[in-house]
């Protein structure tokens, strides 16, 4: 098993992409290359081979935090499909 790598928030999703585990250097976004986590909550997953990524953002239907939206945007190019998450 490949040992976690300490990234920037900003490579975090090129890990998930890759399949590779990775979290950012305070552990509040973190992937074990097929979930990616803000936190503890799951913001996203693999699914068939595609990176799917749930919207926690004010317009994508459930805001969280400003961090997790954060969080959100910096995964949105490393994703295949984005998902409303409904209230």
């Amino acid at each position: 098993m490949e040992r976690e790598a300490r990234v920037k928030n900003v490579e975090v999703g090129a890990y998930w992409k890759q399949g590779r585990p990775a979290s950012n250097y305070g552990k509040t976004l973190h992937t074990d290359g097929l979930n990616v986590y803000s936190y503890y909550l799951l913001i996203g997953t693999t699914d068939k081979g595609k990176k799917v990524l749930f919207d926690y953002t004010a317009t994508g239907g459930r805001f969280i935090s400003d961090t997790t939206s954060h969080h959100v945007g910096s995964l949105r190019g490393y994703c295949d499909v984005t998902k409303e998450v409904l209230k």
